[in-house]
């Protein structure tokens, strides 16, 4: 049986849930990028990685501000629909500078926009090219308390932690680093200036003490701020990124990692995986945490703010996802896995973020992933829970579509190569965006091999959202009618009336509101189109307007 997208009118209202933490929109922050000299000759540089997730434009107009040292430079960058732009050493070649270090916001003017954006940060120089993707998160979602959990400091290991504040007032912060044990190292209070960035290595901030393999900072700001975390490793140079967050966006009391374990490499190498745990519960000194995987369980005791790390977490060599839950009903905890590939000469590997089980949605949409120049590129899709997922797979790359159905058994994870997923090469160096419709909730994600050194980083997934419609100007507008997988434009119904021509009455409103119909429906009355959400509330106000519908995506077996 061939299962083929189609674009239908589906008549039904959604409910549609996300987790509070949001990962697109239409005012995104990535709080550092830039360009800077490194160590031992190195220059750190930044690739801005921008996606159009918006399936009612088929180009959007993405506002790209980077706001370094008190100064700011905008650009405009045009995004086809599904499609994603790449803006490589976006410093250098589209600002203009050798040197700069800030923040950078991504704003789309629609109403009804969905972008993403994100940062690949990385340093050349060293004979390799090692990075971390440093994600955008919405404005609106940001919160004033944070916690960065797991940073390491000893080894030799360097960590940073930073603050980004783009609010137009400065930030008043407090700092408290906790070490492995949960015991304080210090608190530091900071002042951030209007769309400022801070970041300092861990000692600078909370002292000697800070030489722990484990510290989780905890932040709290008078304004909402994005705090993160960054980890060079000391085997490698590799670095990564770990994203801070309120205790209940990225924490709870079951949690899903999708990934982890062992498994044979490339070249005799091998995938090994830590796993970091910590304990974010206020109330309670100590928490037996308890971690499934496999099949086998195995029970940790992680201090009140303290971190216990799982070095070279597994069996054998078998990779599955990770159920990581703690009681009692009011624990909150965070997990994560450092995944790396061990025996070629260096140690490159990504974060693994956990997420909570009851926050996994059934669609997600997991943007940019590039397997040109040499690049590999995988996704995956981890079910934890007792049901088989049917999961639908859409890939939309230069206007061809390939869809796929997957079956993904329960406490399982189905792993798979995007090129021969999709059976066709893909020579567009910015990637694809892949669309995943599941019967289940699930955990899909993506995960890229740079060619040039060989260094991976995961591509956390995000709940595929839909904007609210306007409010019309109007005390009874006609019903609309919206779908959890929208497609290009809706469908308006006039009223049942002899006094009604469906065409003449489609081309006053097209002239009034000034949109070219798709078609007009003559025989039942009506007309598609693609709209505005300004023109959308303003037809459901027309006198002979019956209901609108937004158009969606369905599924023809044959």
């Amino acid at each position: 049986m061939k299962r083929t997208l189609a674009a239908v009118a589906l008549f039904l209202g959604f409910t549609l849930s996300a987790s509070a933490l949001q990962l697109t929109g239409r005012d995104i922050v990535i709080p550092s990028a830039g360009r800077t000299p490194g160590v031992n000759g190195t220059m750190w540089q930044t690739d801005l990685i921008l996606t159009n997730l918006t399936p009612s434009y088929s180009t959007l107009t993405l506002h790209v501000v980077f706001l370094s040292g008190g100064e700011s430079g905008a650009i405009d960058v045009q995004v086809p629909r599904y499609g994603t732009v790449v803006l490589r050493d976006f410093v250098r070649t589209r600002f203009g500078a050798q040197q700069g270090l800030g923040m950078v916001r991504v704003m789309a003017g629609p109403t009804d926009a969905i972008i993403a954006a994100r940062a690949w940060v990385y340093h050349t120089g060293g004979g390799l090219e090692l990075g971390q993707n440093v994600q955008g998160v919405e404005y609106s979602s940001l919160k004033r308390t944070a916690f960065v959990p797991g940073l390491s400091a000893t080894g030799g290991n360097r960590s940073n932690l930073g603050i980004a504040n783009p609010n137009g007032s400065a930030a008043s912060i407090a700092v408290t680093g906790y070490d492995e044990s949960g015991a304080v190292t210090r608190t530091a209070n900071l002042v951030i200036p209007a769309n400022g960035t801070y970041q300092s290595d861990l000692i600078s901030i909370f002292g000697s003490a800070a030489r722990t393999s484990g510290l989780t900072a905890a932040v709290t700001s008078d304004v909402p701020v994005y705090a993160f975390g960054s980890v060079v490793r000391d085997t490698s140079g590799d670095p990564y990124f770990v994203m801070g967050a309120e205790a209940s966006d990225l924490s709870g009391r079951e949690l899903v990692i999708p990934l982890a374990g062992r498994a044979p490499g490339g070249h005799g190498t091998e995938w090994k995986t830590d796993l970091i745990l910590s304990n974010l519960s206020p109330n309670h000194p100590s928490l037996t945490v308890r971690v499934d995987f496999l099949g086998e369980t195995r029970e940790v005791s992680v201090p009140r703010y303290g971190t216990v790390i799982l070095r070279d977490f597994g069996r054998g060599l078998e990779l599955g996802l990770v159920r990581v839950s703690a009681e009692p009903a009011d624990a909150v905890i965070a997990a994560r896995a450092w995944v790396y590939n061990h025996g070629g000469g260096v140690e490159l590997g990504q974060n693994v973020q956990g997420l909570r089980l009851d926050s996994l949605p059934r669609q997600i949409v997991i943007p940019s992933l590039s397997i040109a120049d040499g690049n590999r590129a995988n996704f995956g899709v981890a079910n934890p829970g007792d049901t088989e997922a049917v999961v639908t797979v859409d890939v939309e790359h230069l206007n061809r579509r390939n869809v796929q159905t997957i079956r993904v058994a329960p406490r399982s994870v189905a792993h798979l190569d995007i090129a021969s997923f999709i059976d066709q090469h893909i020579s567009d160096p910015n990637g694809v965006t892949l669309r995943i419709d599941s019967t289940e909730p699930v955990y899909a994600y993506g995960s890229v091999i740079r060619n040039a050194g060989g260094d991976p980083y995961f591509v956390t997934p995000e709940a595929h959202r839909a904007i609210a419609p306007l409010a019309p100007p109007c005390a009874n507008p006609a019903p609309l009618y919206l779908h959890e997988i929208p497609a290009p434009g809706y469908i308006f119904l006039f009223h049942f009336r002899p006094d009604i021509d469906a065409r003449a009455v489609t081309l006053r409103l097209a002239a009034t509101y000034g949109f070219t119909p798709t078609y007009i429906y003559d025989a039942i009355g009506g007309f598609s189109a693609e709209l505005t959400p300004e023109m959308v509330a303003g037809i459901r106000c027309e006198p002979e307007v019956r209901f609108g519908n937004q158009n969606a995506y369905g599924w023809v077996d044959d």
